[in-house]
């Protein structure tokens, strides 16, 4: 999975996607935080179950401004087995939650804001310098905050909601 350490930086992400997709306010976004500190406790004494991975920040641009990582929970399966999908999910595969169930362990925490606060906390996180032209650096930073500026303003008005304490256009 792509995580950020900052809570900041994926709270941006949560509520672009939001707007991006111009999804009803009624429903909700979510920010999963996990717990660093569980991290040895899912793996046993001989055997890696699970790892924060953290790449090299000079090869990626936008790994290093999303202050990105990854985890990664290691699967038991052979490369010849078949595998089964039910319930939007393939059966086989071990998620974080089955391995901390797993562990009897609690290290994830589900944040919920509703999608009215969207455009609030786009704009709290750009009081901060968070926003794509500071995550997607370069030609292609510059113009997803183009695009994404229209996006707010149309979802504001869309939805009787202000950008910068005006109305937008």
């Amino acid at each position: 999975l792509d995580w950020s350490y900052s809570s900041l930086i994926a709270g941006y992400f949560a509520a672009s996607g939001v707007i991006e997709k111009n999804l009803d306010l009624n429903k909700s976004m979510s920010i999963w935080v996990f717990d660093l500190e569980k991290k040895n406790i899912l793996n046993s004494h001989n055997k890696i179950n699970f790892e924060v991975i953290d790449v090299p920040r000079s090869l990626n641009l936008n790994i290093s401004s999303q202050q990105g990582c990854f985890t990664l929970v290691r699967q038991n399966i052979s490369r010849n087995s078949s595998l089964s999908y039910s319930g939007k999910r393939i059966k086989e595969v071990k998620l974080l939650t089955d391995l901390m169930a797993e562990k009897q362990q609690n290290g994830l925490l589900k944040l919920t804001l509703s999608n009215k606060h969207a455009v609030e906390l786009i704009e709290f996180c750009e009081s901060y310098s968070i926003n794509a032209a500071s995550l997607f650096r370069g030609p292609y930073g510059a113009a997803r905050y183009a695009v994404e500026s229209i996006n707010l303003n149309r979802f504001a008005a869309n939805n009787e909601q202000s950008v910068g304490g005006v109305m937008p256009l």
